[in-house]
């Protein structure tokens, strides 16, 4: 499969067989990340880890904008 007539390995064949198999496993991490971050997302939203955190950088954005108003207020 992989010789030649003579009996001598093809190495054109053998490099096509390993950039297919990079490929592969390419596509198979990057689906195996995708997932992963799909699954982190759905057990945040299922422990209301989610809202959580939102409700705190609601909190954290209103100080940090003061913060920033009152900064060009005394720069003014």
């Amino acid at each position: 499969m992989l010789r030649k007539n003579n009996g001598k390995l093809d190495i054109e064949k053998m490099n096509e067989g390993i950039h297919l198999g990079v490929r592969v496993l390419w596509i198979l991490l990057f689906m195996l990340f995708i997932s992963a971050i799909y699954l982190f997302t759905l057990l945040l939203a299922k422990w209301r880890i989610l809202p959580f955190l939102f409700d705190i950088l609601k909190v954290f954005l209103l100080y940090l904008l003061g913060l920033l108003l009152l900064g060009f207020w005394i720069l003014w």
